[in-house]
């Protein structure tokens, strides 16, 4: 019967895409992803127990993935207006991701998934919707959060506002997803299950954080392993996501592509750069030696390398965690700040920074708005209170 609903809803969208002239163009395909391990239950009924959450986004395209508790296969519904496509995938795992491509820019799109075990009636379902990066310029808003490890309930609360914030393109992730990223039975109650509000409506781009490692971090994210280091672009903005839990000092292979990536993208009107590692903190990480040299090897780098480059390249904010606090600073024009009050217990403020200009510890997240040859920053806490505004 709902095989039968689907097919008739999706001819219908069809008939009428093509009576009024409008191309039917939504593809799908199925991205190879290594499936999650755990017990096949002969004839259980699968469950979503992570997603629908959207990565990779473009103008035209975006990949949806999502988890089961036993294999499966998905039906997943995609609508706009007169245009529609279905999909159903072909091969039963736990862990799924499927690329949607032939998507208009800038535009809204509803998507239903089901899911179900090979030749079973369909088990649970989710709906969500999202919008494609814009094609044309207009306001472009964007969230910063992260530090969201070791209190599920805490981190909810924040996604549960940031949930909701208006038209929201995409959520830069500071790091330290979870406690132990190692640990694969933390990924699903300490990141997606509180991040749920949010990840099936905007695409998440995080950077690895020292507690999050590598052995699910990747998988589960739909984050190459060759991309440990990445860039994207959105209407004229450029995001730069380093890897600080290795080296990108001078010489290193990230450093060579950090200076590739700004040589190729320097026109870019808005540049910035995010990692785990902050270059000025005044938090419990900010630490330094009888020299005031940072005692972290990230922070230390990170200081050594990105106000330079900030000043050559034009880069006009650099968005880290690690302290779990919130502290702007500021330093010839370059905005640097740490948002790590994503659901990990508040840290204090022990250390020097004379940079800096505002210092909150407890759980917030920052909105960040593009219009044209203006940015803005507040930060907000989840009930709503506003801490800091500033201009990048």
């Amino acid at each position: 019967m709902l095989k039968t609903w689907l097919r008739a809803f999706v001819f219908v969208a069809v008939l009428a895409a093509l009576l009024s002239g409008q191309a039917f163009a939504i593809s799908f395909a199925e991205v190879p992803c290594a499936d999650l391990p755990g017990v096949v239950a002969a004839g259980a009924t699968p469950k979503l127990i992570a997603g629908p959450y959207l990565v990779r986004m473009a103008t035209d395209s975006v990949t949806v993935m999502w988890q089961s508790d036993v294999p499966s296969v998905a039906r997943l519904l995609v609508r706009s207006g007169k245009s529609a496509g279905e999909y159903a995938t072909t091969k039963a795992a736990r862990l799924n991701a499927v690329r949607i491509r032939g998507l208009s820019g800038g535009t809204r799109y509803t998507y239903r998934l089901w899911v179900s075990g090979s030749g079973m009636p369909a088990g649970s379902q989710a709906a969500d919707s999202f919008e494609t990066f814009p094609t044309k310029p207009r306001p472009v808003s964007f969230i910063a959060y992260g530090d969201t490890r070791s209190n599920p309930d805490r981190h909810a609360r924040v996604v549960a506002a940031m949930a909701g914030e208006k038209s929201i393109a995409f959520v830069l992730h500071t790091g330290d997803l979870v406690g132990n990223g190692r640990k694969l039975d933390q990924w699903i109650p300490g990141y997606f299950t509180p991040a749920h509000a949010m990840i099936g409506r905007a695409p998440f781009y995080p950077v690895l954080g020292n507690h999050d490692g590598s052995t699910y971090y990747f998988q589960l994210l739909g984050i190459p392993t060759s991309e440990k280091w990445y860039s994207f672009d959105v209407d004229g903005i450029h995001v730069t996501a380093l890897d600080s839990m290795e080296s990108f000092d001078v010489g290193s292979d990230q450093y060579k592509w950090l200076i590739s990536d700004l040589e190729k993208h320097k026109n870019a009107k808005w540049k910035f750069v995010v990692l785990h590692s902050p270059v000025y903190t005044s938090g419990p990480h900010g630490a330094q030696d009888a020299n005031g040299v940072p005692k972290e090897t990230g922070i230390r780098t990170a200081r050594k390398l990105l106000p330079a480059l900030a000043a050559k390249y034009g880069i006009r904010a650099v968005f880290s965690g690690h302290d779990h606090a919130y502290e702007r600073s500021r330093r010839d024009g370059v905005t640097y700040i740490v948002t790590g009050g994503g659901g990990a217990g508040n840290y204090s403020s022990p250390n020097p920074n004379p940079y800096k200009q505002f210092f909150f510890s407890g759980l917030h997240y920052c909105v960040v708005t593009v219009d044209g040859d203006k940015a803005s920053l507040v930060a907000k806490t989840p009930e709503g209170k506003v801490l800091d505004r500033a201009e990048l």
